[in-house]
């Protein structure tokens, strides 16, 4: 038995879009942007494989991995010392606060899908 998913007609009106002129040219302008975060979060923060077992722990290492990516972006844009740590001491609240609400949120999904975490994974 066919299923379609209720996102059919989204992906064909995405995979209409990219077939234009102005989706190549946006494509060909962000390519080499983003290919180059893919490649820096797969090679230097552990995005090659998944550190734990279980989506909500690969989701985790994720938003992780891209909470830290965007860290390392602004304490670069801060040049000078002063501002530099400020940068981190803010970053430092900022992920604490990631990995208290990307847990809890995690844990609330999982609990409204009927899905129990046993805390190494996901148990059905």
């Amino acid at each position: 038995m066919l299923h379609i998913s209720p996102h059919h007609d989204s992906l064909k009106r995405l995979r209409a879009d990219a077939k234009t002129d102005s989706f190549r040219e946006l494509y060909r302008t962000r390519a080499p942007v983003i290919e180059g975060v893919f490649a820096e979060g797969k090679q230097w923060h552990g995005l090659r494989r998944a550190s734990r077992r279980g989506l909500a722990n690969m989701l985790i290492q994720s938003l992780l991995v891209a909470a830290v990516l965007n860290f390392k972006r602004l304490i670069a844009a801060h040049s000078p010392i002063a501002d530099v740590v400020s940068a981190i001491k803010a970053c430092w609240w900022a992920i604490r606060s990631t990995i208290r609400s990307v847990w809890g949120t995690t844990r609330m999904t999982l609990r409204l899908c009927g899905i129990k975490s046993n805390g190494v994974g996901i148990a059905t």
